[in-house]
């Protein structure tokens, strides 16, 4: 009887953490729930389950030196498979990433708050930090909106050149969230406005078509066609909504194939990870490419690296 009580207070605390989940405003609440105490109790229901079903063995005379033995070889012979089977998928994983250019960033840790410069080497999918800050020589968007003559309407969130650096591109965000990608002729300084989309995060234009504008909207990774003034949708919502912190970002590598596009919170085994998210154009694949507690990651940093 009173193990049924335990079962049913159990489970109705479970319950009712559900229902403050999905009925909390705050969707770090929710986070919180759903992303940690709930797993943690399912966990720590698991272990008390296997200690009381062990304590009961013990009580019956189970284990004998025969039994002993046996579950002591078969708990060896596990931990060595899991350990060739995690070597293996490391391995694998190594591997997988050799293809990608390397990647520089901006992060900061916590405790002591510190700013710091990683690089991340694909070939051996090791993060090293460099620097303390990282150097830009990137001409700033107020010389940018002289040069054109840049209307006091436009505000600009987020620029880019063409390859040939005929063209700049421009993101203005308007008061009602809709933002729109402009297309500016540097000589001529004509300005064409491209399209327009709630929520635009980021853009970048292909390095090896101009007629290919990359940009991500709402978690999504999209494709606008300058010659056919169409958009398709490219990669939907990493983590089906899973990952917390989502932020949109277009980093394009040099040879147009891989595209980071999403920076993002996700949880292993309850604790949080710093990860990075890149697109293969050519195998239409996504990877999570970068997974670390060394800092967190300035999206807004990230950059690949052909040093």
């Amino acid at each position: 009887m009173k193990k049924g009580k335990y079962v049913l207070g159990a489970i109705g605390v479970l319950v009712v953490e559900l229902v403050l989940a999905f009925t909390s405003p705050d969707f770090h609440v929710t986070a919180l729930i759903i992303q940690l105490l709930i797993p943690l109790e399912i966990i720590l229901g698991i272990i008390c389950g296997i200690v009381a079903f062990i304590i009961m063995l013990v009580r019956k005379g189970f284990f004998t030196k025969r039994v002993l033995m046996i579950i002591f070889i078969f708990i060896a012979l596990a931990s060595a498979l899991g350990g060739l089977a995690r070597t293996y998928i490391q391995y694998k994983t190594n591997k997988s990433l050799e293809k990608y250019p390397d990647i520089i960033f901006q992060g900061e840790t916590f405790d002591p708050p510190e700013e710091m410069s990683v690089h991340w080497y694909s070939q051996e999918n090791k993060l090293v930090r460099e620097t303390d800050e990282l150097e830009s020589d990137t001409l700033d968007d107020e010389s940018i909106l002289k040069l054109i003559d840049n209307p006091d309407d436009l505000y600009v969130k987020e620029t880019c050149f063409d390859s040939d650096g005929n063209f700049y591109y421009m993101l203005k965000e308007s008061e009602d969230f809709i933002y729109s990608v402009y297309k500016v002729d540097i000589e001529s300084k004509e300005v064409q406005k491209l399209f327009e989309e709630p929520w635009i995060y980021d853009f970048q234009v292909s390095p090896v078509d101009s007629n290919l504008i990359y940009y991500n909207a709402s978690g999504q990774l999209k494709l606008f066609d300058v010659t056919s003034g169409t958009i398709s949708l490219v990669v939907d919502n990493e983590g089906n909504g899973t990952l917390i912190n989502r932020q949109g970002i277009v980093r394009i590598s040099k040879d147009g194939r891989y595209i980071m596009y999403c920076m993002a919170i996700d949880y292993d085994f309850l604790i949080a990870y710093d990860c990075v998210y890149v697109y293969d154009v050519e195998e239409d694949t996504t990877q999570k490419v970068i997974k670390t507690k060394m800092c967190d990651i300035e999206a807004d940093s990230l950059e690949w690296s052909y040093e």
